[in-house]
């Protein structure tokens, strides 16, 4: 048959068989290639459509114009090189091709529905010419259950039918559109584009357009268009439209387009990219704008655009986490669905909406832009700046700092109950030409009568027998909305609390505006809560213009909290007054104006701990500062000598002294600041170090960091459940006495016992009445009012108990004389029972282990003096580090109470001797037994009776004897050994304060420092 022609005239064919002809001849034909097809020459003409569902090898194309090749199979021409040139390629099958140009009216789509969408890769250069195009508009899919007359959704939502039928939340990816645009009941959204290529000369357009298919039909979304190019340049176009509504519709929401380049210099991407929202009819809304992104591939910088080029309709619904891409939101409605992080946001004639948390470290709104914030918004140092713009506050968070200027406003949503609630840490400054305003943001009330006013702090105008609304809400905590007319709003609601409110412009919640012969809603509230406020802008709460003909509205409620005002006019320049009836009509009341004025005392600047050396010249200011807008006044009491102060009367002080030498030590000087009834003050410590010692870690001479206030004595007795501390004092300088029940180390819990004290030079003392008589052990500081007490420098009352008619042993549990005609002795005495009859009388005895062995022994006279075995009085007094025997002689119970400093700083010794010794080594700390006993030495050759032992009574009486362990092996080498359970004893064992324990040393006579 290779001499046959083929022709097809409105005809169609398939090849299902090997076919070779001389020529082919198509008018408005289909041709379906399913086998191999040869022929010498090729003319189509137009209206014919070539399906190829084989692979085809072309050397040329066929001759004519206007036709259409479906490719559903590879198709290889001379150097992958193809030319679309007055016809219409349908591009189902994907491969690489080394240039393509679309001229001559030629055209790239792909099938309608196939949501694989058209994909062309080119690895030189894409040309589209200026009356040619790549197409993909209305080849997404329909979407039955949409609503007939709603929009469809993509990068833009579509608009709705009614509050019942809806358009789909839109969906997808900026950054890489893979969908197509969402149709409608009856129409396709735009298909989906994707174009890869060295470079791309559009002078044509890439459409991937929504569509509408008649009246009573809402329109498709705009498709996906995504161009990965190095160069692109060009006069053409990039669209992804929503489909307009020619009646009785809603528009379809914009598509997406995604372009990624290399350069882009020669293409105009500011007006020749576009994703409107089409047009809606018949008062249907227009769909929301879709989503155009930019990316340049060799810096990395990236845009999302969003315009919609003024038309309001649905809006775009974003989410996104992209924090170096550059929002720009221009002549379009914006909801932030999902978390949003970006770089910047700057919108123009925009209103975005903000439902979901949002980090913007920059915030560019342009004139007519409103930013409504529902949700949590992260800025910049916690800061924000509304500068000629609308910031309309749904959201309740707190600030650092607000700024309102050039015709920027803050507000809050109409009807919002909440209000408008904004909380500061810093500053908030409203300038002169700024507001914020929730004026006409209330209720509304549509069952008053016509002329009638509303009413809220004041009440409304009443028309006849057309009652207004009764009065209601706070007079000190306004909250409420103002009450509305028929069909008009009052006033919103307003909370601020600021640290300082600098007013220079408008703080407005006036009722609103009604049309002529109607009643005047009602001032809404507002709440001010400030340290400071400032400026000469005015507060207003009023009632609505009465326009004709009818009622004024009653004024709204104003409280205003404040610590310095002076430099506002809080008479002048709040008004909460009912609006005037006109026509004869009543006018409102006025509202309220409640104002509280917070007294505080001055405040004086830390000034620290100074420090110098001997001969050094110390001067330094201090500052003082005033809430109440006063001049503080400054005074200094405890000025060490030849020490100059002067307060210079605006605030600041100055102190100057020039040491001497042998100045060393550290001084306390308590400087005050007053108002007259309220002061603060700090006292300062200042350290004179000797001339050349180094500083420690906190910068105090070496020699002073131990430094601490010293207590002189601790009395306290048996029967008493008092304790007083007696201390020295500086003159005008604060103490605090603190106690602690817990045992001395780093994890003491404190209390302070008792009033502050102000020192006069000499001795002072504070009584602890909460002591009691059973409490075991107690331990007291001295500091300065504002210091946390330390381990140091402490003194205690510990408490012994001993049996009736017993034998116990006992050691002084605090550094205390240690004499039995002294405090030892007086301790001990003061409990127990004397007789004049000598030894053996019935008079309680002491008795002691001496070094050589022997026992010395003590009894009680009668008048409480003790007394050697001959009756001399007894002078004795028991070395350190020992304990004794307490023989109870009456049928009763004893409870000694012993007072002192603690001690055990390593700085005493006893001596402990070969034999039996009684040691009591504790002076107020609990101390580790194995730590402790190791200062001894111990020794031990494995055998109990070659090894050191430590013998002493439990709580509940029993015996305990411990040995220490040397050539047993691990672990018990160098740990002592319990006999009784022949358990090792553990590290947590301690020697506790006024317990005493036999030592058996076996080895020499040895010392052991406490």
């Amino acid at each position: 048959m290779s001499g046959i022609s083929l022709i097809l005239n409105r005809a169609n064919m398939t090849i299902t068989g090997a076919l070779t002809v001389a020529d082919i001849t198509m008018t408005n034909a289909v041709l379906v290639q399913n086998a191999s097809l040869t022929y010498t020459t090729w003319t189509m003409l137009s209206g014919s459509i070539w399906s190829q569902n084989v692979a085809v090898s072309l050397v040329g194309y066929p001759q004519g114009g206007g036709w259409t090749l479906v490719q559903n199979a590879p198709l290889t021409l001379p150097g992958d090189a193809l030319v679309v040139s007055n016809w219409t390629w349908v591009v189902n099958y994907h491969q690489a091709w080394t240039s393509v140009t679309v001229t001559n009216g030629g055209k790239i789509t792909n099938t309608e529905g196939d949501t694989n969408g058209l994909q062309l890769t080119v690895s030189g250069t894409l040309t589209v010419a200026t009356n040619s195009s790549i197409d993909v508009s209305g080849r997404g899919n329909t979407d039955g259950g949409v609503n007939r007359y709603a929009g469809g959704s993509y990068g833009g939502r579509g608009g709705n039918c009614d509050a019942s039928n809806v358009s789909r939340s839109c969906f997808g990816d900026c950054r890489q559109p893979l969908s197509c645009g969402g149709g409608g009941e009856l129409s396709c959204g735009g298909g989906r584009v994707k174009v890869t290529a060295e470079a791309l000369q559009l002078d044509g357009q890439i459409l991937a357009n929504g569509i509408c298919p008649g009246i009573y039909m809402g329109g498709s979304a705009g498709g996906a268009i995504w161009l990965d190019v190095g160069t692109l340049r060009g006069g053409g176009v990039v669209q992804a439209d929503g489909g307009s509504s020619p009646g009785g519709g809603a528009g379809g929401g914009g598509g997406r387009i995604a372009i990624y380049y290399d350069s882009a210099n020669e293409f105009n991407l500011t007006n020749a990219v576009r994703t409107w929202g089409g047009l809606g009819k018949n008062n249907l809304p227009a769909g929301g704008g879709g989503t155009i992104y930019l990316k340049n591939k060799g810096t990395g910088a990236e845009q999302l655009w969003v315009n919609n080029a003024g038309v309001s309709g649905a809006d775009t619904e974003l989410g996104l986490q992209a924090p170096g891409l550059l929002l720009l939101v221009n002549n379009a409605l914006v909801t932030v669905t999902g978390a949003l992080t970006v770089a910047s946001i700057s919108g123009t004639n925009a209103v975005i909406t903000q439902d979901a948390a949002a980090s913007v470290p920059n915030l560019v709104m342009g004139t007519n832009s409103t930013w409504v914030q529902n949700a949590e918004l992260t800025r910049p140092g916690n800061a924000m700046a509304v500068s000629g713009w609308t910031w309309s506050v749904n959201y309740s968070q707190t600030w650092a700092s607000v700024t309102v200027t050039n015709g920027g406003k803050i507000t809050h949503p109409a009807g919002n109950a909440n209000g408008l609630i904004l909380t500061v840490d810093g500053p908030l400054n409203v300038a002169a030409n700024a507001s914020i305003d929730v004026s006409g943001c209330g209720g509304t009330n549509g069952s008053l009568g016509q002329r009638v006013g509303g009413s809220y702090g004041g009440r409304g105008g009443q028309d006849g027998t057309n009652e207004s609304p009764a009065v209601y809400g706070s007079l000190t905590e306004p909250m409420d909305l103002g009450g509305g007319s028929r069909d008009y709003r009052g006033g919103g609601c307003v909370r601020l609390t600021a640290n300082s409110l600098h007013l220079d412009g408008l703080l407005k919640a006036n009722g609103s505006a009604p049309g002529a012969n109607i009643g005047s809603p009602a001032g809404g509230s507002v709440w001010i809560d400030v340290v400071s406020l400032d400026g000469e802008g005015t507060i207003e709460a009023q009632g609505g213009p009465v326009a004709s003909s009818a009622c004024g509205g009653g004024g709204g409620r104003i409280a205003v909290y404040y610590t310095c005002a002076t430099r506002f006019d809080l008479n002048e320049n709040v008004s909460a007054a009912g609006s005037a009836g006109q026509g004869g009509y009543e006018s409102g009341s006025d509202g309220t104006i409640y104002r509280s004025e917070r007294s505080e005392p001055p405040v004086l600047d830390p000034i620290g701990q100074k420090v110098a050396f001997e001969g050094n010249l110390i001067a330094f200011q201090i500052t003082a500062s005033d809430l109440n807008c006063t001049i503080p006044l400054l005074s200094v009491t405890g000025l060490p000598v030849a020490a100059v102060f002067e307060d210079q009367g605006n605030g600041t002080g100055s102190f100057s002294w020039q040491t001497q030498e042998g100045a060393y030590g550290v001084y306390l000087v308590r400087f005050v600041t007053s108002d007259g009834a309220r002061s603060s003050e700090e006292i300062v410590k200042i350290y004179v170090g000797h001339i050349g010692e180094p500083l420690n870690e906190a910068g105090i001479p070496e020699s002073l960091a131990s430094w601490g206030l010293q207590i002189k004595d601790l009395e306290s007795s048996t029967s008493s459940g008092n304790a007083t501390v007696a201390w020295d004092t500086a003159q005008g300088i604060l103490y605090e006495v603190y106690y602690s029940d817990s045992p001395v180390g780093a994890g003491m819990s404190w209390q302070k016992a008792g009033a502050t004290v102000e020192g006069d030079g000499g001795e002072c003392q504070a009584t602890d009445t909460g002591l009691g008589t059973d409490n075991a052990r107690r331990y007291y500081q001295v500091v300065l009012p504002g210091e946390t007490p330390r381990t140091n420098n402490l003194w205690g009352v510990i408490r012994r108990d001993v049996p009736a008619a017993g034998y116990t042993l006992i050691s002084p549990p605090l550094r205390m004389d240690r004499r039995f005609d002294g405090e030892l002795g007086a301790a001990l005495a003061d409990s127990l029972q004397g007789n004049d009859g000598g030894l053996g009388s019935g008079a309680d005895e002491l008795h002691i282990l001496q070094d050589n062995g022997s026992w010395r022994t003590l009894y009680l006279d009668a008048s409480g003096i003790w007394r050697e075995v001959n009756g001399a009085v007894s002078e004795y007094e028991l070395p350190e580090g020992r304990g004794l025997w307490v023989a109870r002689k009456v049928g009763a119970p004893a409870r000694f109470t012993f007072t002192g400093p603690v001690g055990n700083d390593g700085t005493r010794t006893n001596r402990i001797v070969t034999g039996w010794n009684i040691l009591g080594l504790s002076e107020g700390k609990e101390l580790p037994l194995k730590a402790t006993l190791a200062g001894a030495n111990p020794v031990s050759d494995g055998a109990q009776e070659d090894s050191d032992q430590l013998v002493f009574c439990t709580a509940n009486g029993a015996w305990r004897r411990l040995m220490y362990i040397q050539g047993w092996g691990a672990p018990y080498d160098g740990n002592w050994l319990d006999l009784s359970t022949f358990q090792l004893v553990t590290t947590n064992e301690m020697l506790e304060p006024g317990a005493a324990y036999y030592y058996l040393r076996q080895g020499s006579a040895t010392e052991i420092q406490f």
